[in-house]
C-alpha cells in the first residue's frame, strides 16, 4: 500500500496527455490550478490515504479494507483523462490529443490498491 501511495502521488505530477497549445492540460497539478477544480486532487489525496493505511494495516489488517476508496479515486482519475480526450476529440477530430501512459499508470495504482485487501487476508 505505501509503494502503491507513492505511485499514486507520483502520477499527480506526470504528464498525462500530449496536446496542441491551447486546449487540455500536461499534469493533474496544472489542471488544478487551470481549473480550481478539486476533482485534480484524486491522485494526491489517494497517495496520502494510501501511505496512511499502509502504515496502519502492519497492525491492523482491516485497515486494507479502506483501500478501496483511493482505488476508486485512481479509477476515476485515469479515465478522467481518457473521457476528456475523446470529448475533445468529438469536438475537434483534427486536434492532436493523445494520452500518455500516466492514466494507465493510475488505473494500475487502483488496481494494485485492491490486489493488497487479497494480499493481506492470505498472510
Amino acid at each position: 500500500l505505501i509503494l502503491t501511495g507513492v505511485l499514486s502521488i507520483w502520477t499527480e505530477f506526470s504528464v498525462v496527455m500530449l496536446h496542441d497549445p491551447g486546449i487540455g492540460f500536461d499534469t493533474f497539478w496544472d489542471a488544478l490550478f487551470l481549473s480550481g477544480n478539486p476533482f485534480f486532487l484524486f491522485p494526491l489525496l489517494a497517495g496520502g490515504i494510501l501511505i496512511i493505511l499502509g502504515y496502519f494495516a502492519y497492525s491492523n489488517p482491516k485497515a486494507t479494507y479502506l483501500s478501496v476508496i483511493p482505488a476508486m479515486m485512481m479509477a476515476m482519475a485515469g479515465m478522467n483523462v481518457y473521457f476528456l480526450i475523446s470529448f475533445g476529440l468529438q469536438i475537434n477530430p483534427d486536434a492532436m490529443l493523445m494520452a500518455t501512459g500516466t492514466p494507465l499508470t493510475m488505473l494500475l495504482a487502483g488496481l494494485l490498491s485492491l490486489l493488497s485487501i487479497l494480499l493481506r487476508e492470505k498472510v
